[in-house]
């Protein structure tokens, strides 16, 4: 349950701190994730009662939509290994499957809501 915790000295009483893989997939992921879908209803709700919600086609915003769904596609790819991938001398853990489709589903909520400010009707 506390397995990140069982090895102080790793982590805290030394020059060279060094987190867990397990904690650095959970936690140091999943707190950047849970911050945006907090956040997103905000958006989508000053998205909604905005007047000036209509955003032009720049470069910076078509960069960001390609990046976000580059990314999206990557967390896909990440999820389709960790799930195919059956060696017997490789154990899988459930982590390094969740947290790529975690991941993805983050990196899907701020596409749309992207898309949404470009066109009112996908909200």
């Amino acid at each position: 349950m506390v397995g990140f915790l069982q090895d102080w000295n790793l982590t805290w009483y030394t020059s060279d701190p060094d987190f867990t893989i397990c904690f650095e997939d959970t936690v140091l992921a999943w707190i950047p994730c849970a911050f945006l879908w907090i956040f997103a209803g905000l958006d989508v709700y000053n998205a909604l009662h905005s007047r000036g919600r209509d955003i032009p086609w720049t470069a910076l915003n078509m960069s960001k939509v390609l990046v976000t769904s580059i990314l999206g596609g990557l967390q896909l790819v990440l999820f389709a290994y960790h799930h195919l991938y059956r060696e017997p001398h490789y154990l899988v853990y459930p982590v390094e499957k969740i947290s790529p489709l975690t991941r993805f589903l983050t990196f899907v909520s701020p596409f749309f809501l992207s898309l949404s400010h470009f066109n009112p009707v996908l909200v």
